[in-house]
């Protein structure tokens, strides 16, 4: 996880980034990362929130989700 933040200030909350491996088989994981970023969004107004997923087939292959 990587979190940009300033402790005691929700004004300045900028990113929240999680990342998961392609071959999580655990949906309710993913499901659990996606709900918690949307949290982030519109809870704590993160202006970015992003769940990434890399694959370890293809080292070049990144998928992202932008929670909106």
């Amino acid at each position: 996880d990587l979190i940009l933040h300033e402790r005691g200030n929700n004004a300045k909350n900028t990113i929240a980034i999680e990342f998961k491996k392609w071959n999580n088989k655990n949906h309710k994981i993913l499901e659990k990362d996606r709900k918690k970023l949307k949290g982030f969004k519109y809870e704590y107004g993160y202006k970015l929130c992003l769940l990434i997923i890399f694959s370890p087939k293809h080292s070049n292959k990144v998928i992202y989700e932008l929670q909106q």
